[in-house]
């Protein structure tokens, strides 16, 4: 069956900046200048040059490290990663979110954080993740003029310390041009599941009925305190979402999002990219200009070799990718309740794989003869 409706959000970023913001640590390499290998030269993130790899030789005919009067070193990308992007989008909503647990996940679902960002729930032993709906790209400069730099740390002269203060770097030339991508997921956003029948739940093993209608609620107020006027976001709990077009029709309960609140989620999200400023390493980058394409097609990014087809507005509604199919109440507890035992049953035959292995391990230590 062929879904359809807008399923991404496209974003073709601009920037501008100078400097770098993602350094990537300090590597031995050879300054012809100096004569000789030096180990506190500080690179940027650069994408076609890898300096602890390529080796050199010398005029002795020995290996040498990598040469900072390479060639190489103009053609080389600067680039600031999709890690440090995302983390800067987010840096407001996830501030002081140390870690998410069972018993914060909800009040984390209903934010930016939960919704799209994405996080993963360890403790106890349990692994419940949220996919993250938003896909960042690594933002790169082509032609970041790197030049050759001297720095010193303020040591104290006539100590032993003095010796080491000189260090070298990489500056850029100014008003760098940065380019990136992201794209925002609509079957990932759309749906959040909240029970582990199918091993993806975001949220724990099983949810109650009380407890999806109380998460749904917290989203619904979350998103309906940040929409625009003219819109109603909603979120509302499902027993059993189906995948349209699967095989399977096994589904599993969690929270659906209807086309308003989908709208509201990505309303924000332009905000934070439109908006995005990165200051941090010795640079700073600025978002100048965003191309939004509310993609109804099968290719993403397509807006990138042609603008001319980006849908700005994205009038049309949203693709549908789950069906709900009815289930009474009592028929979800006793789903429910099967699957809690069917755990149980799985933990009982591991501990007792493992008590039988230690106890043959113990038999095994015990028939050893002595030495």
């Amino acid at each position: 069956m062929a879904i359809s409706g807008i399923k991404s959000v496209d974003f073709i970023i601009s920037a501008i900046g100078e400097g770098v913001v993602n350094h990537n640590g300090s590597f031995s390499v050879y300054n012809p200048a100096a004569g000789k290998s030096v180990s506190n030269h500080m690179f940027p993130k650069l994408r076609g040059l890898d300096p602890m790899q390529r080796i050199a030789k010398g005029e002795d005919g020995k290996t040498q490290s990598f040469s900072l009067a390479d060639p190489e070193i103009a053609n080389a990308k600067l680039i600031v990663s999709a890690e440090c992007v995302r983390s800067q989008l987010f840096k407001d909503v996830s501030f002081g979110l140390r870690q998410v647990t069972v018993e914060n996940v909800a009040e984390v679902l209903a934010s930016l954080h939960g919704l799209v960002r994405g996080y993963l729930i360890t403790a106890g032993g349990r692994n419940f993740a949220r996919k993250s709906c938003l896909y960042v790209t690594d933002f790169e400069c082509a032609k970041p003029d790197l030049a050759f730099n001297q720095g010193t740390n303020s040591k104290a002269r006539g100590t032993a310390q003095e010796d080491n203060s000189i260090y070298s770097y990489f500056k850029t030339g100014k008003d760098l041009a940065y380019t990136g991508k992201a794209t925002l997921s609509v079957e990932d956003l759309q749906f959040i599941p909240l029970e582990n029948s199918l091993g993806r739940s975001a949220f724990d093993h099983q949810v109650t009925v009380e407890t999806g209608n109380a998460v749904a609620a917290k989203i619904t107020q979350f998103l309906g305190d940040i929409a625009p006027s003219g819109l109603t976001p909603k979120a509302r709990f499902v027993k059993k979402a189906v995948r349209i077009g699967a095989v399977s029709k096994v589904g599993d309960a969690g929270i659906v999002l209807n086309d308003d609140a989908i709208r509201v989620v990505v309303l924000q999200i332009r905000e934070l990219i439109e908006t995005l400023c990165i200051r941090q390493g010795k640079g700073y980058l600025q978002v100048t200009s965003v191309v939004v394409d509310f993609n109804n097609g099968n290719r993403v990014f397509r807006s990138e070799t042609a603008p001319d087809i980006a849908d700005a507005q994205g009038v049309g509604p949203f693709a549908v990718y789950y069906t709900e199919e009815a289930m009474t109440d009592v028929e979800y507890a006793a789903e429910q309740k099967a699957l809690k035992a069917e755990m149980a049953g799985r933990k009982a035959g591991k501990d007792a794989d493992k008590a039988a292995k230690a106890e043959r391990k113990v038999a095994a230590k015990s028939a050893a003869p002595a030495v």
